[in-house]
């Protein structure tokens, strides 16, 4: 067992291509009419945290490996991100 969120078939690492390929697939099958890439998951992680889930701006920065809090108000906490 690991700690991968997401992890391969074989229960690998997935390459990053191959997990942006998964995501589009997704997103086209959940008719999901929005522009949003993988990366779209890290903004929408961010902003349920924050907004949604009453995370601190550090307890989010943390997440997502950061060490500025101001960095994940500026970049992240933003609803338009929401791809759902």
């Amino acid at each position: 067992k690991n700690d991968l969120v997401f992890a391969s078939e074989r229960g690998g690492i997935l390459s990053t291509r191959t997990a942006q390929k998964i995501f589009e697939n997704a997103l086209r099958n959940s008719g999901i009419k929005k522009d949003a890439t993988f990366h779209s998951l890290r903004h929408s992680f961010a902003t349920i945290a924050r907004n949604d889930l009453k995370a601190s701006t550090e307890e989010v920065g943390f997440c997502l490996n950061h060490v500025s809090a101001h960095k994940v108000t500026e970049k992240y906490i933003i609803k338009d991100f929401l791809i759902f």
